[in-house]
């Protein structure tokens, strides 16, 4: 791979990253900022919280969407390579560096998750359900979307690992790109784990009804 090829795959998935769902439907249809608004997130959590059920699934499928069309490029930019898998996977820490950190919004966007999502499930769909069920499985339990987050997250580079074990260098690569992805969105829920270690963290609300009005 040459260094263009890196560098077009981070540039086109970087901005793809950028296109923050969250502050899309916030701006387009409610004309406010959700930055400013519940957790000052622009993720799905905080679209939920603070937007509903509704607004929250346009969210989801935006930040899913994006996910998905960055994978897609990366793997048929490095399809003739032989480098289709590699593509895929740095197309994804690359929209997830725009998702968090979008050009398009001063900077300041969401924690990745669902993009994420999106991207693993490209990637080996088999790991994205393993890392769903411990999500869903999580929250559903517990009712704290972060740690869902962080313990799906860290399910990824193992079940790269455990699926492609054998695949040589392949499977090196595989699973050290996926613990660059890992340690993104722990540490974007750095202040989250802190709250969890001292049970301030909120729990989400399954009811879908935003918990906060918008000023018309």
């Amino acid at each position: 791979m040459s260094w263009w090829q890196f560098s077009l795959i981070a540039v086109v998935s970087y901005l793809l990253g950028s296109v923050n769902g969250s502050l899309l439907v916030s701006r387009a249809f409610l004309r406010v900022d959700i930055r400013d608004y519940g957790s000052g997130n622009a993720g799905t959590t905080n679209a939920l919280r603070v937007m509903g059920g509704k607004w929250a699934v346009l969210v989801t499928l935006i930040d899913l969407l994006k996910g998905a069309l960055a994978v897609v490029f990366g793997y048929y930019w490095l399809q003739a390579s032989g480098l289709a898998s590699l593509g895929k996977l740095l197309a994804g820490v690359f929209v997830i560096v725009g998702h968090i950190f979008p050009v398009f919004f001063r900077f300041k966007g969401g924690k990745g998750v669902m993009t994420t999502l999106a991207i693993i499930l490209f990637v080996d769909w088999r790991v994205a359900l393993l890392c769903f069920a411990l999500f869903l499985l999580t929250v559903l339990i517990t009712r704290w979307v972060s740690l869902g987050s962080v313990l799906a997250a860290s399910g990824v580079p193992l079940g790269m690992y455990l699926f492609h074990r054998g695949a040589g260098g392949e499977t090196a690569i595989l699973t050290g790109l996926s613990a660059v992805i890992t340690l993104m969105i722990v540490i974007m829920h750095r202040e989250n784990i802190g709250r969890l270690l001292s049970r301030r963290e909120r729990r989400i609300n399954f009811s879908g009804r935003p918990k906060q009005k918008f000023e018309e």
